[in-house]
């Protein structure tokens, strides 16, 4: 740009400040030339290497598990593109680049500044949210539909100044009837499961004279905790888009941060505290855990809880931690079964269903296995929205709109058959 006068100088510098706050004010640009790979893993042999990778702070594989035969989604900084692909070279191991600037693909996640301004009071339910609009929301629903929903916090996060919420939604409520608990957001880089979770909550308290709706409200008392892990969502809004963990940093490492969905009593194990999947110290060593804990212990009459992620097209059940069948398990994939194929009806989109343990991996110390073991709930799920690798956790704004909608037939087709 030219500048022509001391009054387009000052003008021109104006017009450079707002464009560079409209392109950064919702974080640092972290992963500039990061790359991100599609890896074909063919063999045992080709994921345990990736397994080593990862565990070496090499690569931060995004996929879920490392089946074989498929391939696998992953990111690695610049400093280590060319150590890992001799490695992959050494071990036959074939990829490609599917972005050569990661933080390309952030930035596009973000949805454009007028969608988010404080200028703009309505609330877009088909785009993403900082946190504290998503309090704002959260009570505007109260204050219209106070006769069926309510607003609870139920703790906050390690920093002590995020509340963990809880939109409770009862309709002349005896006391016999049943709960389902729903959460999003656990990991907090997942932000279209916390768009399922505050579309869910406005479809619910917005079209109470549909007949599905009415039955599910008829039978439910409905509990839904949007944002599990507001530190680390607030986290991803302005320090980094694809933090994963809480934010309480670990005694003697420099690393921070809990996986609460492995933070659980069953099946808890002890990991690396830097790993993408660190389990705490203990089980319910973190706040969050404990809050949640505490508060579901409360719950009468619990049936049904959906956590919902992001990504993988999936509806999986009981157990995660061991291989063992469910006592109920033919009543789980039914359940699953019949969702799946309402998802399908609405987009097209197919959701794979199963055993989470057969169907992915081990994963210990999780929140479906705590409250279907410990808490007797007939009816746990973890469920991955879209979508299956294009975009991972970075969801373009552009498919909110149909992810949660095949994602709430899918729920409210589930909870009638439960």
């Amino acid at each position: 740009i030219a500048f022509r006068s001391s009054r387009n100088k000052m003008s021109n510098l104006c017009f450079l400040a707002l464009l560079s706050f409209i392109c950064c004010s919702y974080g640092d640009d972290f992963y500039h030339n990061y790359q991100v790979w599609k890896v074909d893993v063919k063999t045992k042999q080709d994921s345990n290497l990736l397994q080593d990778l990862q565990a070496g702070g090499l690569i931060d594989v995004w996929s879920h598990g490392m089946p074989t035969g498929e391939s696998v989604m992953l990111s690695i900084s610049p400093q280590d593109v060319t150590n890992v692909s001799k490695q992959l070279f050494r071990h036959n191991l074939a990829y490609k680049v599917h972005s050569y600037n990661l933080q390309s693909m952030v930035d596009l996640s973000y949805p454009p500044e007028s969608k988010t301004s404080k200028q703009n009071t309505s609330f877009d339910l088909f785009t993403y949210h900082r946190f504290d609009k998503i309090v704002e929301y959260l009570n505007s629903v109260v204050q219209r539909h106070n006769d069926i929903a309510t607003l609870k916090e139920i703790g906050k996060g390690y920093e002590g100044t995020n509340p963990m919420l809880v939109i409770e939604i009862k309709k002349n409520s005896p006391n016999t009837k049943r709960t389902v608990v729903i959460d999003c957001g656990i990991h907090s880089r997942e932000w279209v499961a916390v768009s399922f979770c505050l579309y869910f909550i406005h479809q619910l308290t917005n079209n109470q004279t549909d007949p599905r709706i009415q039955e599910i409200l008829l039978k439910y008392n409905v509990m839904v905790l949007p944002v599990y892990n507001p530190d680390g969502y607030v986290y991803t809004w302005t320090k980094s888009r694809l933090w994963r963990k809480n934010r309480r940093p670990n005694k003697g490492t420099s690393c921070v941060g809990v996986d609460l969905n492995r933070n659980f009593v069953i099946g808890h194990r002890k990991s690396y505290p830097c790993q993408e999947d660190y389990s705490g110290l203990e089980p319910e060593s973190e706040l969050e855990t404990h809050n949640f804990v505490k508060y579901v212990g409360t719950l009468a009459n619990l049936h049904g809880y959906f956590t919902v992620h992001s990504y993988a097209q999936l509806w999986l059940y009981p157990y995660a931690y061991k291989s063992a069948t469910a006592p109920n398990d033919a009543l789980l994939n039914n359940v699953a079964k019949v969702a799946t194929e309402a998802i399908k009806q609405v987009h097209g989109q197919k959701y794979r269903f199963g055993n989470l343990y057969r169907t992915l991996y081990a994963a210990r110390g999780t929140s479906m296995d705590f409250m279907f073991e410990k808490l007797n709930t007939s009816f746990s799920y973890t469920i991955e929205l879209r979508d299956r690798g294009n975009y991972g956790f970075l969801l373009p704004t552009s498919l909110i709109k149909p992810t949660v909608e095949e994602a709430f037939v899918g729920m409210t087709t589930a909870l009638l058959n439960i």
